[in-house]
């Protein structure tokens, strides 16, 4: 009903994380550039997280087309990654990239691998992204770990973008062998009444 009062041509304000109604504010276009950085060096993990709400799902979905739209990226996402064994988010990360799963997870580690290791002599780089990365067990915190253990002399074989509520951040506290990997950390907080502001005013824009 607002909507032809004033003018508009669909719904400014949406529960549905639309990427056209993102608006970039200094904090968002920070943690865009690092990951993508990150990625570009194949520097290996990188982490941002922050309150509900903050943008979080957008920025990867943003990050995802990004990389998604370059034939030199391989990129798939892992939404909600609750799955409780190595070997089932294991499976699941490789049923992403299209990659035949085997039998035992060690068969099933290897041909990963084999998988990356052919990336990387066809100068692709792969990104793996996982949002609502809280949600992981306690053993898939090992999977991600030993999985940033395939690199060359000089350059990882899988890049690894982890975001995720406040909760991620204080589990990796408490896994020092696996935050010591962590090349970009990034935090968002919610927008100042500025931001807001032009928040706002960007979205009327964008709905006509």
């Amino acid at each position: 009903m607002y909507e032809s009062f004033f003018g508009l041509q669909e719904a400014p304000f949406s529960i549905s994380p639309d990427p056209r109604f993102f608006f970039l504010s200094s904090q968002h276009k920070e943690a865009l550039a690092k990951c993508q950085y990150a990625v570009r060096q194949r520097m290996g993990l990188a982490v941002i997280y922050g309150d509900v709400g903050t943008g979080k799902t957008t920025i990867a979905r943003r990050l995802f087309q990004s990389f998604s739209d370059l034939a030199e990226y391989k990129t798939a996402m892992i939404i909600s990654p609750s799955l409780r064994t190595e070997n089932a988010l294991l499976r699941e990360i490789m049923k992403e990239f299209g990659v035949q799963t085997k039998r035992s997870f060690a068969d099933s580690r290897s041909a990963f691998q084999a998988f990356l290791s052919q990336r990387f002599a066809e100068k692709k780089t792969v990104v793996l992204m996982i949002d609502e990365a809280q949600t992981i067990k306690n053993p898939n915190f090992e999977l991600i770990r030993a999985l940033l253990n395939f690199e060359t002399d000089k350059q990882k074989l899988l890049n690894i973008i982890l975001l995720g509520q406040t909760e991620l951040a204080r589990k990796l506290d408490v896994r020092p062998e696996l935050k010591s990997r962590v090349t970009i950390f990034g935090a968002l907080s919610s927008l100042s009444r500025d931001d807001t502001e032009k928040m706002i005013r960007f979205r009327f824009q964008v709905a006509g």
